[in-house]
């Protein structure tokens, strides 16, 4: 590596039993900026955003902190810190001090969630999508799409998403079709099970929905980066929340990577055609970046199929400061019935909007101009104790004839400091990777045994872990760039027995002709594991701490 200085921290860990398997997937990621905090233990203050709206639909502007009462668990609270939240034309909020540790949003972030089928007849949801980005958004409201399998990273390049949409409309029916008849030809209705769908029939809807004009990986640009939305459900563990009843308990990662296995789905295959996958991978997708966020959800299916599913989903929402909207898009029929009243119930939970009898550019104008205004309330808890529990909240105004929407809970868990959640999203994503049986290609890794020098130490294996560069998303200081990787290399036997364990942490400072040889030829990293016995596996996990992206890659020696 010439002019380039990689510092690296050693030290050797055991672990348990890690899952060595095989398969592909594809994606990168983007970097993602720290949370306004839902609880700050310093200060015991709750953050509350509250829209209210008149008969028409349209933010009512004049209250003052007097107009509003706050519930908790039904026990009347003060409110300390009070806020109006009006975006300009330029989709700046108001200017205010931060008080309480508690500071206005500054924009809008819209995910929009596109469900598996036919969407856009009758309610025409693409199309209704199409004009809230083209005409609707704001120039600093930032918007992501997720679409199948992919999710792109949140841009205010308004115009690359419409693309987005725009090939969606024209090729979405037909990929429904073409998935819909390949489960129907490849698997049996009485047997479990069946092939994944295949490599290349992901790649070609990838290059028909999301197009050639996609970013290069990791490149700054003001064009579109593409997730893996399975990869997103990475970052579940970092929210499994207290319940009330034994029945609401939120499964794991690995859990429910284990039980779509056990019905004989992939994980990734599964969120093809979950919309209640997607919503989940979409509030892990929003959690970490600062603004007024919604979900936003286009679906001819329901997403909970109970009110006790809906209450968890929005608990889980409310616990990332989510709303989520719901659009209905397959209307009444003709026995009276009128779309989800679960996802309803999730709507409204969360502070968020629901419909099922208008279009979605309808539904979707009404969003915008009640997002253009509302109160950030801060009061004062019931509870003081950081306790993990649910509260519930409640809030009433002082005006007739309005409509008040808010998230109806939050959990009381205290705020950690900045470099402790970026701990804890480390652990979570590299504990994860290391669980799931198939590559997480956020850092598309390769991994190969390098064959011992003369004067290697016995008991010693010769691992390469080269990496997609252009994926890390490192920083230009003084001409050189600049990083963070955790590397984790995991040894086993060939009866999958961990015989050897390496981590480390590389700081990465490279000149520019060292940078363009990573470019051209992957960045390549040679680590020397202590091992106890035969290897038959190796399996490598990387973390780059500047662009949160996590990749692996599984080799099996004498195979590969």
């Amino acid at each position: 590596m010439r002019s380039a200085s990689v510092l690296v921290a050693v030290s050797i860990c055991s672990t348990g039993l890690v899952v060595l398997a095989q398969s592909s997937q594809t994606p990168p990621a983007s970097p993602q900026t720290p949370q306004t905090p839902v609880f700050r233990s310093s200060v015991d203050l709750v953050p509350l955003t509250v829209t209210v709206l008149d008969r028409r639909g349209r933010p009512v502007t004049d209250l003052s902190a007097g107009d509003f009462t706050v519930f908790e668990n039904d026990r009347r609270r003060e409110i300390v810190t009070f806020f109006t939240q009006a975006m300009d034309g330029k989709g700046v909020a108001a200017a205010a001090p931060a008080t309480g540790g508690i500071v206005p949003a500054q924009r809008r972030l819209f995910l929009l969630v596109l469900g598996f089928g036919r969407i856009q007849f009758p309610g025409r949801g693409v199309d209704g999508a199409l004009s809230f980005v083209r005409d609707r958004l704001l120039p600093s409201d930032a918007v992501s799409v997720m679409a199948f399998h992919r999710t792109t990273t949140f841009t205010t390049d308004h115009r690359a998403v419409v693309g987005v949409l725009e090939r969606y409309k024209h090729h979405h029916e037909r990929i429904v079709w073409e998935i819909n008849e390949y489960f129907r030809r490849t698997r049996s209705p009485f047997s479990r099970g069946g092939p994944p769908l295949p490599q290349a029939m992901l790649s070609q809807i990838e290059a028909d929905i999301f197009g050639s004009g996609t970013a290069t990986p990791g490149t700054p640009s003001a064009t579109l980066t593409l997730r893996n939305t399975a990869d997103l459900l990475l970052s579940l563990d970092r929210a499994l929340l207290v319940v009330d009843k034994p029945w609401q308990r939120q499964r794991s990662f690995a859990e429910l990577v284990e039980a779509y296995d056990r019905s004989g789905w992939t994980l990734s295959d599964a969120v093809v055609m979950s919309s209640r996958l997607k919503l989940l991978a979409g509030i892990e997708h929003v959690r970490d970046l600062d603004g007024d966020r919604h979900v936003v959800v286009i679906a001819e299916t329901g997403i909970p199929a109970t009110a006790d599913a809906a209450g968890m989903l929005a608990r889980r929402a409310a616990a990332a400061r989510v709303a989520v909207d719901y659009i209905w898009t397959r209307g009444t029929n003709r026995f009276g019935g009128s779309g989800c009243a679960s996802c309803r119930d999730l709507a409204e939970l969360t502070g968020g909007h629901y419909t099922s009898v208008d279009y979605a550019d309808q539904a979707l104008a009404r969003i915008d101009q009640a997002t253009r205004f509302s109160y950030l309330l801060g009061y004062a808890p019931l509870n003081t104790t950081l306790d993990a529990n649910y509260r519930n909240v409640r809030v009433t105004v002082n005006r007739r004839g309005v409509v008040v929407q808010f998230a109806h809970g939050y959990y009381a868990t205290p705020e950690a400091e900045a470099a402790e959640v970026r701990e804890a999203i480390r652990q979570t994503r590299m504990e994860a990777a290391l669980a799931l049986p198939t590559p997480v290609t956020e850092i598309p890794v390769a991994v190969a045994v390098v064959p011992a020098s003369g004067s290697a130490a016995p008991g010693m294996l010769r691992v390469e872990v080269a990496l997609d560069a252009s994926t890390l998303a490192l920083q230009l200081v003084d001409g050189r760039r600049t990083g963070q990787l955790e590397l984790q290399v995991h040894c086993a036997d060939a009866r999958e027995t961990i015989i050897g364990s390496l981590m480390q942490r590389l700081d990465l400072n490279a000149a520019p002709e060292t940078y363009a040889e990573w470019l051209q030829d992957r960045f390549r990293h040679v680590v020397e594991v202590p091992i106890k016995g035969v290897p038959g596996f190796v399996k490598a996990v990387v973390y780059d701490f500047g662009g949160d992206r996590v990749g692996s890659r599984v080799l099996t020696i004498g195979r590969d």
